[in-house]
Order: structure tokens, then sequence, then C-alpha cells
């Protein structure tokens, strides 16, 4: 029946993974993609449970006779499996496709076991798995690396080491020293309330009984979970105790030799950035910069291949942006102020960084320094994003009254919403009392329109003075002193940007009689919400804060029934801030004198570097902003090589380092922009724009604008089309 290839087809719809609904309901909550899992994990069974016990022995007396069938079967279906979970497939289906490798990798023998993971990077997966928080996900990996160590001990041992398996299963014993250790896996913890959610359409049963025929789904609702509390924990601990050595537990006992040779010009790198030099030294500390990024090249590019697991913890990425910017790219955009001085260190870092990875050479090969690079990045950022599919069954359409902010009918559900005024807000009237049915997807924006007119106080002018001392509490205000051109139009407007950082402290008692305050009206921000302490982005729709929310407190993203009926409490207080909102228009850059208008093009990419925000699900201290950050600085250099490069001549010929005019003379091959293309965002991007309803009505995650925003080489041409039709 080549039953193999046929589940294999069925499991390539990603979108099926991702929990699309198939028109193909079965028992009102079952979709195809849930179907072909459970078939497959009947096929292949592995213990008794609730079944008859004779039929399960048969089965497997009948694979363990018929090896090539097994083989053949799992050659079909195991790539297919790896590909799905590596996608971003939810919880459910990630449990689903996990659970058929266990039983895989169980009934193969050795041999064959063998030849079903030669073209399958298992340990590299596994690695990838085990940064999940389910306890059911992680119990199946646990199983997974210990059948294939005790049959396989020999040949994967080192490669668990290497990629980073042992690393994260010492992280579910000891989170706290690996978290310091290796960044990529701190988020590793158990979180035994996921347990019970399911990612497809939330059939609120334990994953245990997700896949079992016996059971209808009303009686498994009924069934508690079938592991012990300390079930992770255990059987992590045998498996450490049983197969790696003690010396493996040290500091340094146990790194690769290629991840302490990494390290290594990790913090050479961090050394450099930290000594304090003058003009004079710069010269030579872009020598030491090109020795130093060579040999990360050379080493990135050797006989031994360098592993996704070393390239993260190495902790090359934040150390080389880290120095490429100076340090600018950790500062908060809102008091970003970068003098042209430093603007200029950083063009002549990024030159050196320019001047090695593209070479004047004839067309990149796929092992130049930079696709190399930026093969390693895309690599990394695959293995570590989480930014979630979100597709529109989770909600019915159906018609609902929203109060907020329009008050009309919507097609689909709202949200229950009770504000309630912060303490010591005495400026803004009591809302609490009301419940209100809100917008999913308005802005917050929007609602702020709604709420303002209603909690605010008509009062004095000598009362509004006295609330905005309140809000200062004690602390000068700041105004925005960018009110000129960037470049500066008179020495009286640099005069002004020289003081304060490019902010004016205004004092207290000048409150009431300086023009410059601007008035309460005058502000375009009014109110801040906060939901369960953390502060809400206003670019965000309701829905989209909440999901982000989820993401932070969660690691998954459950958008089901209980979504929709939560009551949220939404904390709003009031906002005192310059009309200066925009992080874009608050980074000032001192003025370039002396004509130097050529310098601009440069200038002005390296200024946006600092001004744009990849995305507000990630923290800036996360290994995933340093990938992007570094990622958009290299398809910049990319686009800007000539520009560089003729900078690095000119200056190279003005200080008499040559004097062949002909040297001036530059060629440059650049990359091809599809290098910089993650198939794996793209593919995600892809089912998430094929939702018309949830596109239709701004259900969409929050990722997808910012990131196309911020990173759009990330994406197909096709794609970033999509989001502007």
């Amino acid at each position: 029946l080549n039953i193999g290839s046929v589940l294999k087809d069925i499991l390539s719809t990603y979108d099926l993974s991702h929990g699309m609904s198939s028109p193909h309901m079965v028992d009102g909550h079952c979709n195809q993609v849930h179907e072909v899992l459970k078939l497959l994990n009947e096929l292949l069974p592995t213990s008794v449970g609730d079944q008859c016990v004779q039929l399960v022995l048969d089965k497997q007396s009948f694979l363990v006779d018929r090896p090539d069938l097994l083989q053949n079967f799992g050659m079909d279906i195991l790539p297919m499996l790896i590909q799905v979970v590596n996608s971003g497939a939810n919880i459910f289906v990630c449990y689903g496709c996990l659970s058929v490798i266990n039983k895989l990798v169980y009934l193969s023998k050795s041999d064959m076991l063998i030849e079903l993971l030669k073209s399958a990077n298992i340990p590299s997966f596994l690695a990838g798995v085990f940064t999940r928080k389910d306890h059911h996900v992680l119990i199946l990996a646990l199983e997974i690396a210990e059948m294939i160590l005790q049959k396989l001990s020999d040949t994967f041992l080192n490669s668990f080491v290497k990629e980073g398996v042992f690393f994260a299963i010492d992280a579910l014993l000891t989170p706290e020293k690996c978290s310091q250790l290796f960044p990529a896996f701190s988020g590793i913890q158990l979180c035994p309330s996921s347990s019970q959610k399911c990612a497809g359409r939330e059939v609120l049963r334990c994953l245990c009984y997700a896949f079992d025929t016996g059971l209808s789904s009303s009686a498994s609702e009924k069934q508690s979970c079938k592991l012990d509390k300390d079930s992770v924990h255990n059987l992590a601990k045998s498996i450490i105790t049983k197969y790696f050595s003690p010396e493996l537990f040290g500091s340094d006992k146990g790194l690769t030799d290629i991840l302490q040779d990494l390290r290594s010009f990790s913090a050479a790198l961090t050394d450099l950035m930290n000594v304090c030099t003058d003009n004079e030294a710069h010269a030579r500390d872009e020598e030491k910069f090109y020795c130093i990024l060579h040999q990360i090249m050379e080493k990135l590019n050797g006989r031994e291949p360098v592993s996704t697991f070393e390239f993260i913890e190495s902790g090359i990425v934040k150390s080389l942006v880290t120095y490429l910017t100076n340090g600018l790219y950790l500062r908060d955009n809102a008091e970003l102020h970068i003098p042209h001085s430093d603007l200029f260190v950083v063009e002549k870092r990024f030159e050196v960084l320019a001047r090695l990875l593209l070479p004047y050479s004839d067309n990149l090969s796929e092992d130049s320094p930079v696709s190399v690079l930026i093969q390693k990045l895309q690599s990394a950022l695959s293995s570590l994003e989480n930014f979630p599919v979100i597709l529109s069954h989770s909600f019915k359409l159906r018609s609902s009254y929203a109060t907020v902010p329009y008050g009309r009918c919507i097609a689909h559900p709202c949200l229950r919403v009770r504000f309630v005024r912060g303490d010591g807000e005495t400026c803004l009237s009591d809302f609490s009392e009301d419940l209100l049915t809100v917008d999913p997807f308005s802005s917050l924006e929007a609602i702020e329109g709604y709420l303002w007119p209603k909690v605010t106080i008509k009062e004095s002018k000598d009362v509004e003075s006295d609330c905005l001392m309140d809000q200062m509490n004690g602390q000068p205000l700041y105004l925005s002193s960018n009110s000129k051109s960037i470049l500066g139009e008179s020495s009286e407007s640099m005069e002004h940007e020289s003081t304060s950082a490019g902010l004016t402290p205004v004092k207290h008692d000048s409150i009431s009689s300086t023009s410059g305050v601007p008035k309460m009206q005058d502000c375009k921000i009014k109110l801040t919400f906060d939901l369960d302490g953390q502060k809400l982005e206003r670019t965000l729709t309701l829905y989209q804060a909440i999901l982000q929310k989820q993401i932070k407190t969660d690691g998954e993203v459950i958008a089901g029934a209980k979504l929709w009926t939560q009551v949220y409490t939404i904390i709003y207080r009031r906002a005192m801030e310059s009309k200066c909102n925009d992080p874009k228009n608050c980074v000032h850059l001192h003025p370039i004198s002396d004509g130097d208008e050529a310098r601009l093009h440069c200038a002005s990419f390296f200024s946006s570097l600092f001004a744009c925000q990849l995305a507000f699900e990630l923290d800036k201290s996360s290994p995933i902003y340093d990938i992007l950050f570094l990622l958009k600085s290299l398809e910049g250099v990319n686009r800007l090589t000539c520009h560089l490069i003729s900078h690095e001549r000119i200056r190279a010929y003005a200080e008499g380092r040559f004097d062949n005019l002909d040297d001036l003379k530059v060629e440059v091959h650049s990359l091809r922009q599809n290098d910089f293309v993650n198939s794996k965002l793209t593919e995600k991007l892809e089912q998430q724009m094929r939702d018309s309803a949830a596109v239709s009505t701004g259900g969409v995650p929050s990722w997808c604008n910012q990131l196309m925003a911020s990173c759009p080489f990330l994406f197909s041409l096709k794609q970033g089309a999509s989001i502007f039709s």
C-alpha cells in the first residue's frame, strides 16, 4: 500500500501541522493531521495500555519479523516528522510526532537505527526539542535520547555533547547553573500547567491521551496524567548518571575544543571593546579586530564542522555585535543620542568587516567567509525562534457587540475587560465598576480614545500642575531638542544639541510658566496600560498583546476557548511624554560638518540600525535579538560594500598608505538577497497570510508586521508583497 509515502504527503501540508482545521472533521474536534498522527501511533505499538494485549504483541511480532518493511516505513516518515517539528508545530502536533519517532527508535534494531538516523541530524533535533517547556514533550525527548544511547552509545555520545543534548538534559537538573553557562537553555524548566492544554483545538485533556483510540474525548478528559511529578527529573538524572562521565560536569571540562576556541575569540573581542583608546590607537585596534575576525572565520569554515549549539553558546554573536556597534545597540531607543565621532568609529569597524567578509573577488561561493557566517546565523535563528502561527480557527465567526472602542457589532468574539485605575492616579477617575466588551483587534490607541474622555477629571490649571508634579516623582522633565534639522542648520542648534545628550532639563519651579512644556491635551500618549504587571506595547492590538504575554509566560500559545472567556484586568495610568514618541525620531545625530554629505548615505544606515526595534517579543538580552541584529547589519553591509570600501581606500590614500590613484578603484561582488532569506520564517509567514480570516480581522501575530518592517530581507519577495496586498 506504500502507506508511509501516503502519510508523508499528508504531513507535508504545514498548515495542518500548525492546527488549521481540515474540512474532514472527525468526532467534532479532530483535524486531519490529528488522524494521521493517531494512525501512525496505532501502527507502531510499543506498550499495552488499554488495548488488547494479544493485538499489541501480534503487531510487534509482525514488525520484528519484517525489518525491511519497518525500515522503509521509517525512511519515509522520519524525515517528515522531524521537518514538521522543526517548522514550529504547536505543542499538540509536536507531541504526536515525537511519540511516533520514539516508537520508531524503540522498534528498530541497532544496525537499522544507524541507517535510519544517518541522514537526520538527530542530536541537533533533540537539542531544539529540549527548549520546549511542556513536560510531556520533554519526557518523550528524554526517552528518545535514552534509547539511542542504549543502542548506539559509541556512535552518538560525542555528538550529543557537541550538539548540546547533554547540556540540555543537565539543564533540567540544574537550571540555575546551566542558564549562566548556556544561555540557549536558560528557559528550560518544567511547566506542568501546560500539560493540560491542547494547541490544536484546545481540547481540555491531558496529552497522555491525545492519540488514544480506545477512549472518547469526554472519557479522556476525566483521566489523570500518567506522568509522575518527578518523571522528567528522574529520567534526566538516570541518563546523565548512566551514559555521561562525571568529568563533563565541570565549567570547562566537557566543552569541545571548538567551543572553547570560539569562547576565547569572544573574550578577545570583549577585551578589545573594554580597552579605552584614543584616536591614534584606533588603527591598531582595527588590525587586532581584523586578526580576531579572521581567526573566527577560519574556525567556522574549518575541517571540523561547528554545530549550532557551539556557535550559539560561544558568545561570538553578542561579542561581535557589541564591538561593531561600540555597545550602542544595547541602549534604549528613546534615550539614544549618537555623536558623529561614535558613528565614525562604528563605520570604520564595519569597513574592516566588509574588507574581510567581502573581498575583491569574483562571485562569492558558498564557502566564502560571509556565506558561512550567514548560514550559521540562519541555522541558529531557526533553532531558537518560537514565533507562533495563530490561525483563525481559535475563534468562531459570529456577531458580537463590542462596546470598546466604537460601540458596534463585529463578526468575531469580544474580549471581556475590566479597566482599573492605577494606584496613586488621583487625577483620573475610577472606571473599574464596569465590565466592558472590547474588540480584540482594536489598537491600544483606539482603546485610549474611548477611555480617556471617561476617566479625565475636569480640573483647574493648578490641579493639573500638581498632577504633573506627582507624575514626575521629583525628577527633572526632559524635553527633546530635536526641533531642528538632523544635520543642524546653525551653530545655535549645534550648541543646543550638545547639552545633556540632546535633552534640556526643566526645573520644577518653571513648569507652570515654561512655554516648552507640553500641555496635557498636546500629548500624543495620554494613558498607559498594564496587564498582569507588564506594560502593553501601544503599537499592538489587545489580542496581540495578550498573545505576546502568553508567549513570555508559558513559552507556547494556546489560542483556545479560555482566551475568549477569561476576564482581563487592565490597569490604566496617566502618561506624560513629549511629542517625540516614535523611536526613529528620537535618535539624534550630531551635525556632520565640513561638507561631508557623501557620508550621509552610510551614516543614515548606521543610525537606523539603532533606531529600529526588531520585535516586541524579544528582550535585548536574548540570543535571538543578537542574531537578528547581526543579520540586519550584514545585510546592510552587503548593500553598502562599495561605499564602505571606497571610504576606506580614500582614507588610506589621504594618510599616505599608498600613492597610486588606480588603487582607489573599487570592484566588489555582493551576495544575493536570497542568501538572507530565512526559510522557516518565510514558511510561517506564508501559512499565516493564507488564513484570510485572521488577516482581514487583524488577528495575525505581531511578529509578522514587526519583522517585515525591521528585517524584510528575512522573507522572500513573494511573502513581502503579500503583506502589502
